[in-house]
């Protein structure tokens, strides 16, 4: 036990008082014989040995009352060396830190670790004495000042600790109790101008954080310009803080599976200490997504371990779904859930029109192009295969994409179907081919070329500057189509040969995806309308070029074939974590955006504008192009929690010091607190009360024994 006003110590003399005056004051009869008397006096020893009873119970509590009042003026309490030192005498200056990131949501006994700090922290504000002073700040991303400047209202901390929430995001403790300790700084410190005069000595200042001292919990030092920095710990650093979580999940299509079937890749990761648990953990994972789309699956998850698990899921059709993967509830419930937004490929039919049919395989113009398309995944239908010839009969609604493969001459009839058809929504690719009929392309498919064709040109004439081949060069790698021949996937587009291109007008329309070496198109592309359009300027087969037998040939065709079909989904590589600014890609002419977040609220933002996600989950975006908000479904996303935070495995005070202080500066004094350290304990004004309790019963007590003694 320890003592704030120690000195009040010496009161406990005056306990001896009463039993001096009880010793001074002691009567002693004086012996009469009296034989008559005999049967009196031994009726009068009897009375006696009851009131002899009754004062000693008297002296007992006249004791009891001024020693009690003498140990509640020294005001003791239970603790440490390090609390005992915190214990002041005069004014206080105190600021409340109160963890609300993410670890804080963790459960223990029932209640959240937040809720128990915030509990603590009411406790420490109905504590403060007549002439202390307080401030609140909340520990987040962002340090938040909620009661300030310093007050010594407790009511005013209390309401504000009502209101507190805690947050999906981590917090740097070391940055709020920077921002806590200078608002407690006298005003010449916060450069607010000279302090008052007559201040002889400046106020004790404590800064003390209620927080779980997670692994994540402190990512600066702290600068606490002279204050005391004091922590306790919701819970206990003994406490059992075991964990899981899904720390991330990626879809991708299922190979051999059956239509729009997707393979969901699951890792889970265990944040517990071997010793604490030596077998693994069965943990069943669940799947369930929009329309039908569900499905279960297990994991061993050991100790400190991290597992991957795939799943495979099918959907109604093409589309985007949000999808949702649960584990059963553990000490964090929030991480044991994952949202993402699932993209389920459209099936592309394609309709290749040959323009060179022969009997001999490999002379037919589309020979390598079939075999490229079949080769790889079988998400995709088998092409069909149409001669030129037949083409006119074809009925183009029934495909999503047309192919002319060498088709030498386009009439205007077809010119104009295939017009509708790309500006409709489909895809066409052209690769050139020996006597392309330039004009018949310009004059069909004018409002869709990239670029007017100039007419086919063999290698050797004065305009190549050289009688080799040409292979390809500057490959524009941020277009879809091209984005996966980076690094060594390169020399196997760059190495191709061609003998033969056709030339294109210089006119700025189109995106040009490849060049050969001179600078002349090797790939264009084009967007009009609601269709995509895309040209090689030499053939798909080796009449032109050996690009067909390139390693890059192959590739290249499924990746062509799903952009133009829209069914190729390239990584979104834009952060979707909390707390994490995300850009939104919508239409130049937007106006405005609108986000609605999980929990149904909205933020409006303007064009340009990056959006950070405060809570996991779905999140749905809107455009406004000046004729109201519509949804604009290929911005929706998912936000995930940082998997930092699930590590709730406490740091050792030696570590929490060392990283508060961030060097062996000897300014910085910072320890546990046992003043606040458990809820319900005895601290110093419980104790206090507690005497003062004791000394009202010892009061009534001696008045009751004083009144029957008269």
């Amino acid at each position: 036990m320890s003592f704030a006003q120690p000195w009040m110590l010496w009161g406990i003399a005056a306990a001896a008082l009463p039993v001096l005056i009880h010793l001074l004051f002691r009567r002693q009869p004086r012996r009469q014989p009296f034989p008559a008397m005999e049967l009196l006096m031994q009726s009068i020893r009897r009375v006696e040995r009851s009131w002899r009873l009754l004062r000693w119970l008297l002296l007992a509590a006249r004791v009891a009352v001024l020693a009690a009042f003498a140990l509640a003026a020294s005001r003791p309490f239970f603790s440490s060396e390090t609390a005992a030192a915190s214990q002041v005498a005069g004014p206080e200056r105190l600021a409340l830190v109160v963890d609300r990131s993410l670890s804080m949501r963790a459960t223990y006994d029932g209640r959240s670790a937040f809720d128990v700090a915030r509990e603590l922290a009411d406790r420490a504000a109905g504590r403060m004495e007549a002439e202390d002073v307080a401030v609140l700040v909340w520990a987040g991303p962002e340090p938040e000042l909620a009661v300030a400047p310093p007050t010594g209202n407790p009511a005013t901390l209390s309401r504000a600790l009502r209101d507190g929430r805690p947050g999906f995001e981590g917090a740097d403790l070391g940055r709020a109790v920077t921002v806590a300790a200078r608002a407690l700084a006298p005003p010449e410190d916060r450069n607010e101008g000279p302090a008052d005069e007559g201040v002889a000595d400046e106020p004790v200042r404590r800064v003390v954080v209620f927080s779980d001292l997670a692994r994540n919990a402190i990512r600066s030092p702290a600068d606490p310009g002279g204050a005391r920095i004091e922590w306790v710990r919701v819970p206990s650093a003994d406490t059992d803080r075991s964990n899981r979580a899904l720390v991330s999940v990626r879809a991708e299509p299922a190979p051999n599976a059956a239509p729009h079937t997707l393979r969901f890749v699951a890792r889970a990761r265990s944040f517990a200490e071997s010793d604490d648990r030596p077998e693994p953990e069965t943990v069943p994972i669940d799947l369930t997504g929009q329309g039908d789309a569900q499905t279960r699956t297990f994991i061993d998850l050991p100790a400190g371990a991290v597992v991957e698990k795939t799943m495979d899921a099918t959907f109604g059709g093409a589309g985007t779904y949000r999808v949702n993967l649960r584990t059963p509830p553990d000490r964090l419930a929030e991480d044991d859930r994952y949202a993402l937004m699932a993209r389920v490929r459209p099936r592309v039919r394609l309709l290749v029109v040959d323009g060179a049919p022969s009997g001999v395989p490999n002379q037919d113009e589309v020979f390598y192009l079939e075999r490229a398309l079949r080769t790889g995944s079988d998400d995709q239908p088998a092409p069909r295969i149409v001669p030129a010839d037949d083409f006119a009969a074809a009925t183009l609604s029934e495909f999503d994409v047309v192919w002319l493969a060498g088709v030498t001459r386009l009439s205007p009839e077809d010119g104009q179907r295939l017009t509708r058809f790309v500006r409709g929504g489909g895809g066409l690719a052209i690769s050139a081919a020996e006597g392309l009929g330039a004009e018949s392309y310009n004059q069909a498919l004018a409002d869709v070329l990239p670029r007017p064709f100039r007419g086919l040109k063999r290698f050797g004439e004065p305009w190549a500057g050289s009688t080799g081949a040409l292979s390809f060069a500057s490959p524009d790698l941020d277009h879809p189509v091209l984005s996966l021949f980076r690094g060594e996937a390169a020399s196997g587009l760059l190495s191709s040969r061609s003998t033969g291109i056709l030339l294109t007008e210089p006119v700025d329309r189109g995106r040009v995806l490849l060049r050969h070496e001179g600078g002349q198109p090797a790939l264009l592309a084009h967007e009009p309308g609601r269709g995509r359009v895309l040209v090689l300027t030499t053939s798909v087969d080796r009449d032109l070029s050996d690009f067909a037998i390139r390693p890059a040939f192959v590739p290249w065709v499924r990746r062509t074939l799903l952009w133009l079909g829209r069914a190729l989904y390239t990584p979104d590589r834009r952060m979707s974590q909390v707390g994490e600014p995300r850009p939104l890609k919508v239409p130049p002419d937007t106006e405005r955006i609108r986000v609605e977040g999980p929990d149904g609220a909205a933020t409006e933002l303007s064009p340009g504008q990056a959006f950070v996600p405060r809570r996991p989950g779905h999140h749905r975006v809107q455009v406004d192009r000046g004729a109201g908000p519509v949804r604009w479904p290929e911005e929706d996303f998912a936000a995930h929690l940082d998997p930092a935070e699930s590590d709730l495995r406490p740091l050792p005070d030696a570590e929490v010091q060392r990283l508060l202080r961030g060097s062996d500066e000897a300014g910085i004094r910072a320890g546990p607190s046992a003043e606040f350290a458990a809820a319900g304990g005895w601290d110093g004004r419980t104790l206090v009360s507690a005497l003062l309790l004791a000394l009202l019963l010892a009061l009534l007590f001696e008045s009751l024994l004083t009144l029957r003694r008269t």
